[in-house]
């Protein structure tokens, strides 16, 4: 999770990054928008792994964009969400977000 103050309401935000996940079973990546909060967003499905008998360890790249029209901070959250089991940050490794602003002034 990561938080931004846009400086504008036009701006828009741009989210990036890496999850380093394990997992068995069909899984996919999210993007939330001030997740558990009664104004939560979902913005989007970045992957979708398919059902897998075999665990798959490794970096997953992610990318989202919003336009939340606010100048207050937002957080953002991503969620993998799947059917078998899903570990993060697996053997030391770590996962990335980056929020960029991006102002349309």
């Amino acid at each position: 999770q990561a938080s931004i103050t846009p400086s504008s309401t036009s701006s828009k935000i741009v989210m990036f990054g890496s999850s380093a996940l394990q997992y068995t079973g069909g899984a996919e990546i999210k993007m939330y928008r001030n997740y558990g909060a009664s104004d939560q967003a979902q913005l989007g499905e970045d992957q979708y792994f398919a059902p897998n008998s075999a665990q798959s360890r490794r970096l997953y790249p992610f990318h989202f964009y919003d336009s939340p029209n606010t100048t207050s901070a937002r957080s953002y959250t991503v969620i993998m969400e799947a059917g078998g089991t899903v570990y993060t940050n697996y053997s030391n490794s770590q996962s990335v977000m980056f929020l960029m602003e991006i102002d349309n002034a």
